[in-house]
């Protein structure tokens, strides 16, 4: 917040980063944040201290404003933030830190006197106990899922409501910064499946929205909603049958909630290689070598060739429906 060479530094050179450098940086980030490294008692280094000294000084006026029982972030560096504010004596507030991924970020080890950590998985769970966390100190909650993506509504009726045909939809996303080529994507999977309908989220990236939008019209093309930014995806993912995206925590379980599968091609970007890598782990998504073997993979699909019932059943023991509720439940019993 009002700190631009902050905000430069943790979005704008990281993606730059990422293009130039993906695998080698993945490489690092995977050594550093698999769920079960071996975690070692380190004191917080300089690029720890350049993101949680200016957020100390956010939190600190925050705190003067009024008390709080119950503080809760699903992000590490606020979590350290409000755990050192808290062995300082500025505030007696609870501190729950929901980890928001299926990894450990780098120097949870901070948090040894947090009083709670939510956990998404039995191997973080270990991992952290193994370290010298109180088993009082963890609760597996899971992943929150927003309460929208838990409306039943019935296909056909939301389709008619966004002016799409009542047909097989795939829909392709690509996160909030639109971080993929999406006008690729589309491309192959038309070539493959022409007579699938197609809904693309670009999200910021009005470049390749406008791609897209050229394509469509010089191709004549009348089978695929093109869309920007969307505060509606819960809608989106009730009209969809499969969906092809990055495994970002959040889409993935939003797309559990509304019995959706993802298709996706080999992860570049962390977390979502850790996220993959979890699901692989448990047989609950479906990897595909390229964007063509993604094509063919929902080609089968349509045709009912793959057996859809292990993945779900996978993906239920891995997710949880009820997991905002049992946090609100825990916010609570801190409080008393």
């Amino acid at each position: 917040k009002d700190n631009k060479k902050m905000q430069f530094s943790i979005s704008k050179r990281y993606y730059n980063l990422v293009k130039i450098f993906p695998r080698t940086l993945r490489f690092f980030q995977n050594k550093l944040c698999r769920y079960d490294r071996k975690l070692k008692p380190k004191k917080p280094n300089y690029f720890v201290n350049q993101e949680v000294e200016p957020i100390k000084k956010i939190v600190s006026q925050k705190l003067q404003q009024g008390d709080y029982d119950v503080i809760f972030t699903p992000v590490v560096s606020i979590a350290i933030a409000l755990t050192q504010l808290k062995k300082q004596g500025i505030t007696n507030a609870k501190i729950i830190y929901n980890i928001p991924d299926f990894n450990l970020p780098i120097n949870i080890e901070q948090l040894k006197d947090i009083d709670c950590i939510i956990t998404d998985c039995e191997e973080q769970e270990k991992t952290l106990l193994d370290f010298g966390f109180d088993k009082s100190q963890l609760v597996m909650n899971k992943i929150p899922i927003a309460e929208k993506f838990l409306a039943g509504q019935p296909k056909d009726v939301v389709r008619k409501e966004l002016g799409l045909e009542d047909k097989f939809t795939v829909l392709i996303m690509s996160g909030g910064y639109g971080a993929e080529s999406n006008l690729k994507v589309l491309k192959t999977f038309i070539k493959y499946n022409s007579n699938i309908q197609y809904i693309v989220v670009n999200g910021r990236n009005k470049k390749e929205f406008d791609k897209i939008n050229n394509y469509i019209q010089k191709n004549n093309i009348n089978n695929v909603l093109n869309l920007g930014f969307c505060t509606y995806v819960d809608k989106l993912m009730t009209v969809a049958d499969v969906l092809y995206t990055k495994v970002g925590a959040a889409t993935l379980c939003e797309s559990f909630a509304k019995n959706l599968i993802i298709v996706t091609k080999k992860q570049l970007l962390y977390p979502e290689y850790a996220n993959l890598k979890h699901l692989k782990k448990h047989n609950s998504a479906l990897e595909c070598k390229n964007l063509k073997e993604c094509a063919k993979t929902i080609s089968k699909i349509q045709n009912n060739e793959i057996n859809l019932n292990e993945i779900q059943t996978n993906l239920k023991n891995i997710l949880n429906a009820n997991s905002a509720q049992l946090t609100a439940n825990l916010i609570i019993q801190l409080k008393k």
